[in-house]
């Protein structure tokens, strides 16, 4: 359902309850980790690292228990993109870093969801960041290929070519895994007249294998955002692990 655009006053207000919500995390992390769950819907999911993905915020605090066994503290969060969906106004897209007291960088991206007028983290993508030497970027061939091969091919030689084979498709708050469920999800693609290409908003390479991206999915009529994990895999292609959208 298409809504109402928001104004940027309106979106500002939004961004700046987000800002605050970050800085009390923040301080849980460093003083209660365990006390991060009044931050996550129960059924939240976490991607950490290259682990399998986990359902649950209780394997979210231990996540977070875990990096912090030697009392670390988060010295600081930045963000460095936001966007409310266009089909969904109580649904936030956010992607950023934190430094923790022993020098770790941590690149993360959390789909934030509003329920009871309270704002939760839904979806969380961490991982330590190593930064690499790119001149380019390596996944516009990737964005452009994608938008092609929906375009004209369809799901199925989509999901063959740009996915993992245990690749993961998280849509209004359900979870579809692998290529045979995703192909019944993407079944719309098939459709002649289907036309979209993907644009990106904002992608950071965390380290050798692995990339966050946050961009918007352009139909003719209409465009909103996903929310994607790309992978290298052992042939050296890069292939989306992650695929989230509205």
């Amino acid at each position: 359902m298409h809504q109402n655009q928001l104004t940027q006053k309106q979106k500002e207000t939004i961004y700046t309850d987000l800002d605050n919500i970050n800085l009390k995390w923040k301080t849980t992390f460093s003083s209660n980790p365990k006390a991060l769950k009044d931050y996550y819907h129960p059924q939240a999911i976490i991607f950490y690292e290259n682990e399998t993905h986990k359902i649950g915020d209780e394997h979210i605090i231990n996540t977070y228990l875990r990096m912090n066994n030697n009392q670390k503290t988060i010295d600081n969060l930045s963000v460095s993109y936001r966007a409310v969906l266009n089909g969904n106004q109580d649904i936030v897209y956010e992607s950023g870093h934190f430094l923790l007291s022993t020098k770790e960088i941590y690149q993360y991206m959390v789909i934030w969801s509003k329920k009871d007028s309270i704002w939760y983290r839904e979806l969380e993508v961490l991982a330590r960041y190593n930064p690499q030497e790119i001149n380019e970027d390596p996944l516009k061939p990737l964005r452009d290929q994608w938008g092609i091969i929906a375009s004209n091919q369809g799901c199925k030689a989509l999901i063959e070519n740009l996915y993992t084979k245990d690749c993961v498709y998280y849509n209004q708050g359900n979870v579809y895994t692998g290529h045979e469920q995703l192909n019944q999800m993407y079944s719309y693609m098939n459709q002649p007249e289907y036309t979209v290409h993907l644009k990106k908003d904002f992608s950071v390479v965390v380290n050798a294998s692995l990339a966050y991206e946050i961009g918007t999915w352009i139909l003719p009529n209409y465009q909103d955002k996903y929310f994607v994990i790309w992978i290298k895999d052992r042939d050296g292609l890069w292939k989306m692990k992650l695929d989230s959208n509205w």
